[in-house]
């Protein structure tokens, strides 16, 4: 699933189609209809375009706000699409490739230019590619089978692991406003808090997180989406940031 402004776009495996729902009219209908299965991926541009990755087809589908699509990226070297996102700084979309574990760089047009290995600290390549968030000059990808996060320069090159001794089960992964890096837990349905720099600050596990099942989650100005497949819903929660020091306090 994904947010953006007044929609919610919700990739439903029993109605095999994109939902959006309009939060202001309250009122769900039918974005887009296509094969849906639980490695489907949506995320939300500026101006409202839309990525959609299907993994059965191996390609990630662009559309429009009117769900007319522009763009179908392809690629012999692209398999198993299970995240994509936009490089702005490069003007490039990376799309994560769960098969080869590997990140394939595109441009504009949807033509491949560059193919990234990106490698754990051992020198070892990703094993469960699940997730992948660009922030602040750096990739962040989120390895559910080695349950850690890898974060490497735009060029895929090691940077450092995050989460390696706190992670059971990651399913989704956001970075906010401060960077701090958010994953969302099915093992025990938590929210992880990790610094930029990789301290673990905080879980989140109230009581009305840990009785869902996450399945996903998306972030949009400060709200957190939260997929609960166990219950067919979304659940939508303000993110709150911690207060900052004055100087008399911090003596």
């Amino acid at each position: 699933m994904a947010a953006w402004a007044d929609y919610v776009y919700i990739a439903d495996a029993g109605r095999q189609a994109i939902l959006r729902y309009d939060r202001r009219r309250e009122v769900f209908s039918v974005y887009y209809r296509m094969s849906i299965t639980a490695a489907t991926r949506i995320i939300v541009t500026a101006g409202e375009y839309i990525y959609i990755t299907d993994p059965q087809q191996s390609r990630v589908l662009y559309l429009d706000r009117n769900a007319r699509l522009l763009r179908e990226i392809t690629d012999f070297n692209l398999k198993q699409p299970v995240a994509v996102t936009e490089d702005d700084s490069r003007g490039r979309i990376l799309v994560a490739d769960a098969f080869y574990n590997q990140i394939l760089a595109f441009n504009k047009l949807g033509r491949l230019i560059q193919t990234l290995h990106p490698v754990d600290a051992t020198g070892a390549p990703i094993a469960g590619l699940t997730d992948m968030v660009v922030s602040r000059g750096k990739i962040y990808l989120l390895d559910s089978l080695l349950r850690q996060i890898i974060v490497t320069d735009l060029d895929g090159h090691y940077l450092q692991t995050i989460g390696q001794k706190y992670l059971q089960q990651p399913v989704a992964m956001r970075i906010d406003e401060t960077g701090r890096i958010i994953v969302a837990d099915a093992f025990d349905n938590s929210l992880l808090f990790f610094t930029e720099d990789g301290l673990h600050k905080i879980s989140a596990k109230s009581e009305s997180v840990m009785t869902m099942q996450l399945a996903g989650m998306d972030l949009h100005e400060n709200w957190l989406y939260l997929v609960d497949v166990a219950a067919a819903r979304i659940q939508i929660m303000k993110l709150l940031f911690p207060a900052m020091l004055t100087k008399e306090q911090k003596k």
